[in-house]
């Protein structure tokens, strides 16, 4: 690997050359519209009534200011003392290093993490796959998929040459990894990166990569 590739495919928490910093953000998983929202659940069922549920919704694509939005709603739900974080997810992909830092989020938060994949139609596309079996409760509502998850270009276009296999068996490792912390199934995360299959809520609970499909959030707490 050459030394400039190194730089743009560690951590974005490490200091990069100004060329891989334009070549990281044009790393694109898809794109779409992003909507956040932070709030506190009243649902007595999710927690001890001294104990809240923190709810955060990211609708659209990932990028600095889904990362940024993780980040303070984890320390936000820390310092609320939360039982858990609640993320609805409906996403179409984004930013790799967007969703490199937010899977580090995910993995290290010191409170229990859901990632809800909904509303129906919705899904978990690309970046969103990552990001939904990073958690450690990962949920789909019904009419929901998840997958595709091959990197491409800034534009939609395919990376071609040695860059194409670097940045592959880089996210297929990424993946592989968090889905061996989670216990979620292996082979077909890295099937979802390299071969950019897709599947449905209830494919995906067939073969492990999700606990559970639940219509509303009464029913995912009844689970």
């Amino acid at each position: 690997m050459e030394p400039d590739v190194k730089q743009m495919l560690r951590s974005p928490k490490t200091t990069a050359t100004p060329a891989s910093r334009i070549l990281f953000r044009r790393l694109w998983l898809l794109f779409g519209v992003c909507s956040l929202v932070l709030g506190v659940l009243d649902l007595p069922l999710l927690a001890a009534p001294d104990r809240p549920i923190v709810e955060i919704v990211i609708n659209g694509p990932i990028s600095p200011a889904t990362d940024d939005y993780l980040r303070t709603s984890v320390d936000r739900a820390v310092e609320a003392d939360a039982r858990l974080l609640l993320i609805r997810l409906n996403t179409p992909g984004g930013l790799l290093n967007s969703m490199q830092t937010m899977v580090e989020t995910l993995l290290e938060a010191p409170l229990p993490t859901v990632v809800y994949v909904s509303p129906a139609g919705g899904g978990a596309i690309s970046a969103g796959v990552f990001i939904t079996m990073a958690a450690n409760v990962a949920v789909m509502a019904p009419g929901t998929t998840i997958g595709a998850a091959h990197p491409v270009g800034g534009d939609g276009q395919d990376v071609q040459g040695d860059m194409r296999a670097k940045i592959e068996n880089f996210t297929a490792s990424l993946i592989k990894a968090i889905a061996e912390q989670r216990g979620r199934n292996v082979k077909w995360a890295e099937q979802a990166v390299r071969e950019s299959v897709a599947i449905t809520d209830q494919e995906a609970v067939k073969e492990g990569v999700v606990d559970f499909v639940a219509a509303d959030l009464q029913k995912l707490i009844a689970e």
